[in-house]
């Protein structure tokens, strides 16, 4: 079993690791009836995948299933399985880790490939950050998206377009994986080496917060310093970092830049 959810008639639906979804619904007899949602290569009105990641349920009793192989819908009203493989985005064919629903009904998808959001309104999908991959978790409260990309947690205020990466340390736990949105716009963030909370109030974004600082060139395997002769001339008269403009021969077009900076 990997996840469950329950719709508004009290039906169970069970998420497995091999075995696609199942239903649960107790009979007139008062027993449990099992029935089965699974992957059929032969049948278009099946699920993508056996290997079930998440299920939520929509205010209709739609049933959104992530699996190991894209996004699915199962709808209340007929039990279609409905597969969006032809949205125009590689996230719906990749591994759907988590979905939930905003308050405006709007349904987000973080994915291996990205993190994405179905907009009920207007019935479309979009992409949120076009240069991230490996989303492994996400929250959203009004504007702003916390999530999980790479092992690293980032805010995203849609509403500005900024965004901005919280080091490792600075949350208190290695390898962050999941984060789950509680009372009161609190934020739990679980990893490797624990789990942290905190308020979303309590966290910003703040655009071009940190300066860059250039700390060294090399040009083939040579270092260059203030007032260093290189063949017959001084490259720069100042320190890398204060330096506006460098001329380089043809010649030299191997070239080495380094920088520094606490969050990048």
């Amino acid at each position: 079993l990997t996840c469950l959810a329950m719709d508004s008639k009290g039906s169970v639906w069970l998420g497995t690791a091999n075995n696609g979804v199942f239903k649960v619904i107790e009979n007139e007899n008062g027993e449990l009836d099992f029935i089965n949602f699974d992957y059929n290569w032969a049948n278009v009105n099946s699920l993508s995948s056996t290997t079930i990641l998440d299920i939520v349920i929509d205010k209709n009793d739609n049933i959104w299933v992530g699996t190991s192989s894209g996004l699915n819908c199962i709808y209340a009203h007929n039990g279609v399985v409905d597969r969006f493989e032809e949205g125009g985005l590689e996230e719906l064919s990749s591994s759907v880790n988590q979905l939930f629903f905003d308050a405006q009904n709007n349904l987000w998808a973080a994915t291996y490939n990205g993190l994405i959001h179905w907009n009920s309104f207007n019935k479309s999908f979009s992409r949120v950050e076009e240069s991230l991959t490996n989303f492994s978790s996400a929250a959203v409260i009004g504007s702003m998206v916390y999530f999980i990309a790479q092992n690293k947690f980032y805010i995203y205020d849609s509403a500005s377009d900024k965004l901005m990466a919280v080091p490792n340390h600075l949350l208190g736990i290695d390898n962050p994986k999941q984060i789950e949105l509680m009372a009161n716009k609190n934020l739990l963030v679980t990893g490797k080496t624990g789990f942290t909370t905190f308020n979303s109030n309590d966290l910003n974004v703040v655009p071009d917060s940190t300066t860059v600082r250039w700390t060294n060139l090399k040009i083939g395997n040579e270092v260059v310093k203030p007032y260093k002769e290189i063949d017959s001339r001084f490259i720069s008269t100042n320190s890398i970092d204060d330096t506006e403009s460098i001329s380089l021969n043809y010649d030299e077009n191997s070239f080495q830049l380094e920088f520094s900076s606490l969050f990048y």
